[in-house]
């Protein structure tokens, strides 16, 4: 299963974006773009992509798929990247009629906020939630993958190698991708590491 961009309202580099399998994929724009609210679908994209993952594996239930969410800071964490991926979820749930989430934490919606925010999915998939503020951050587990909002506001070049090195659950995980969005900043270190000379 995946998300129908038809289904839904995106602007074309939003919905090639949303729509992309390439092991890694940038959307890099302008402010007001949207960019935070497409890297929201994504997430439940990968998710719905990795549905099933544990058929054929023991112990689903007590070690679950991971995918990670990061942004520059706390603040942008809490304030943007994790409310456009619960809309996200919303939004599909309401369109689909069928839930996503798993009727834990507080809200009973998957949703557990704190200092270590994490969403947990119906299907044994857990998106951990990490502000990126050096290497050591970006998460010393095996994942399914890795979405980085507003990428060129890192400012250590090694958290991208770190992510990098992180996406290899490749056994388990039916899917796998890393995304990143951000403003085209030239002057970055990102636009060295992910810029095509053909274009593309």
């Amino acid at each position: 299963m995946e998300i129908e961009s038809n289904d839904l309202v995106f602007w074309p580099g939003q919905a090639e974006f949303l729509q992309s399998t390439e092991d890694e994929v940038a959307l890099i724009t302008g402010a007001g773009y949207g960019k935070s609210h497409v890297l929201g679908y994504k997430a439940v994209d990968i998710v719905l992509r990795n549905q099933g993952w544990h058929h054929g594996h023991t112990g689903a239930d007590v070690n679950h798929l991971r995918i990670a969410l990061g942004a520059p800071d706390k603040k942008f964490l809490d304030k943007r990247s994790i409310p456009a991926v619960r809309e996200a979820i919303s939004v599909i749930e309401q369109k689909s009629g069928k839930r996503l989430t798993a009727r834990t934490g507080r809200g009973k919606d998957g949703f557990f906020g704190g200092h270590h925010p994490r969403i947990e999915f119906t299907s044994a998939i857990d998106l951990d939630c990490y502000p990126l503020v050096d290497e050591s951050s970006a998460v010393a587990v095996d994942l399914a993958a890795f979405l980085v909002d507003e990428v060129t506001m890192l400012k250590n070049r090694n958290i991208l190698h770190r992510i990098r090195n992180r996406v290899r659950d490749e056994r388990r995980s039916l899917f796998m991708q890393k995304a990143f969005v951000g403003t085209p900043e030239t002057s970055h270190w990102f636009y060295d590491e992910f810029y095509d000379e053909f274009g593309e």
